[in-house]
């Protein structure tokens, strides 16, 4: 991307970078305050921690897989983790559109079907919350 390298400068030359899909559990498991609040069908995480990120003005870029022969897009950057200063935090994973959910939603888009609802999932923390939904409930003696 073009986004703020190592000496937070913002690049005039693209950067590219290869990192690879990890699973949603290994995700949250990182960080699970931040992570947690986002993680769901619609978003998938990917970094090896190594030094190598996303930083600001990375997001909307792409991240492609080769398919055969042809690049594909895979995911949209999103976000990733910042340190403890604020910085890009290059070990902390990188949450990225999962185009793949969206692409029934896109063609129609981009097809003239117009727009229609399209099923957005339920991040882990909504999914948490109905399950205490009842607490939030004002019980018979006010409380």
């Amino acid at each position: 991307g073009w986004g703020e390298t190592e000496d937070g400068a913002v690049s005039n030359q693209l950067k590219t970078a290869s990192m690879p899909v990890v699973s949603n559990t290994e995700c949250v498991q990182n960080d699970p305050d931040l992570f947690g609040r986002f993680i769901s069908p619609g978003v998938f995480c990917a970094s090896d921690r190594n030094g190598t990120s996303v930083c600001r003005g990375d997001s909307g870029g792409g991240m492609y897989i080769l398919a055969g022969d042809r690049w594909e897009l895979r995911g949209i950057t999103s976000f990733a983790g910042l340190s403890e200063t604020g910085s890009c935090d290059t070990k902390k994973y990188v949450v990225f559109t999962n185009v793949a959910h969206f692409y029934g939603w896109i063609k129609r888009l981009t097809m003239g079907g117009g727009e229609q609802d399209v099923d957005v999932p339920k991040r882990i923390s909504e999914m948490k919350c109905q399950e205490y939904a009842k607490l939030a409930e004002k019980q018979p003696n006010g409380v």
